[in-house]
């Protein structure tokens, strides 16, 4: 068992060296007993998209059926802006937001990053998180989602800066379903 004293000087220490984001993460790590617990910092492989937002992980090590994760930080862009509805190259919005996410994450392994803000009880199966992917240097699937232009950022949590500005990025560039935007 440590003792008090070394995990507030640890803390602090871990603040300065690693920033909040990782501190978060750790105390994600530590915290409850339950499924998402053990889905903290492990590997998985996408083997679905179920929508523009959720995909299921294949995680045997954790559990026998699949795992479903409601991407953490963002969410559909087809709720927003009113132009979007129009097709893009004949695909409505949530398709093509759908295709996205398959081309950036099916057959992939990733690891799982919760943010202890978002593990409370949702009344559903989905655990929201962070799914960062090796090949490309560790970057955030729901960031490239964002940065594609085929989801926005949404809501507080430890990526949200990040996500705030690479979807700032992707309306400035027009990319993705923002290219309707762009045209108002």
């Amino acid at each position: 068992m440590a003792r008090p004293g070394r995990w507030v000087i640890g803390g602090a220490v871990a603040t300065l060296l690693l920033g909040t984001a990782a501190v978060d993460h750790l105390r994600a790590e530590r915290a409850g007993v339950g499924l998402e617990s053990r889905l903290h910092r492990r590997l998985g492989r996408v083997t679905a998209v179920r929508d523009e937002t959720t995909v299921e992980l294949s995680m045997p090590a954790i559990s026998k059926e699949a795992i479903l994760i409601r991407l953490a930080g963002i969410r559909p862009i087809a709720e927003e802006p009113p132009d979007a509805q129009t097709r893009l190259d004949g695909i409505p919005p949530s398709e093509a937001a759908m295709l996205q996410l398959s081309e950036l994450a099916f057959g992939r392994e990733v690891q799982v990053l919760l943010d202890p803000r978002m593990t409370e009880a949702r009344g559903d199966d989905l655990t929201v998180a962070y799914l960062r992917t090796d090949d490309d240097g560790g970057t955030l699937l729901n960031q490239r989602l964002v940065e594609s232009g085929y989801a926005a950022a949404d809501g507080e949590g430890v990526y949200s800066l990040r996500l705030h500005q690479s979807e700032s990025r992707a309306r400035r560039r027009g990319a993705g379903l923002w290219t309707f935007a762009r045209a108002r």
